[in-house]
């Protein structure tokens, strides 16, 4: 990706081996310029959210759903997960993000971040079943 002729794939691959190492500030300057891409715009979203600011994420993921594509299972998670925007995300939503997330993600931070969420959905949804009656 990196030798891409297009600046906006050049740019995300920089921000994702920046985002590797831990280049916080310097990623997220990187997906700023890549957002033109799919990849990028969600990336930008992602790691504006992890860095708190809240408004430039929200906007950029809010993009990604409405954009639809592969990223946007994930984009209506992370919206409703961090930002508390109830309804954002189905269950199939959540269970889709976290079987897909391997493909998309390896098996870093992002792809476990989408099983923890199912495997606490799941929790709160049997807690919730098992009620008990008077």
């Amino acid at each position: 990706m990196v030798d891409s002729d297009e600046p906006a794939v050049q740019a995300y691959a920089i921000g994702r081996i920046r985002w590797e190492l831990d280049a916080d500030e310097a990623a997220l300057e990187a997906f700023a310029q890549s957002v033109a891409t799919p990849e990028g715009l969600y990336a930008y979203g992602d790691a504006s959210l992890w860095m708190g600011h809240r408004e430039q994420g929200e906007s950029a993921l809010r993009q990604v759903v409405a954009g639809g594509g592969d990223h946007e299972v994930f984009a209506r998670v992370l919206l409703a997960e961090e930002l508390g925007l109830e309804g954002m995300a189905s269950p199939e939503d959540h269970r889709s993000a976290a079987e897909r997330a391997g493909t998309w993600f390896g098996n870093g931070p992002s792809a476990r971040y989408f099983r923890r969420v199912l495997r606490e959905r799941l929790r709160l949804s049997r807690s919730s079943c098992s009620g008990t009656r008077s």
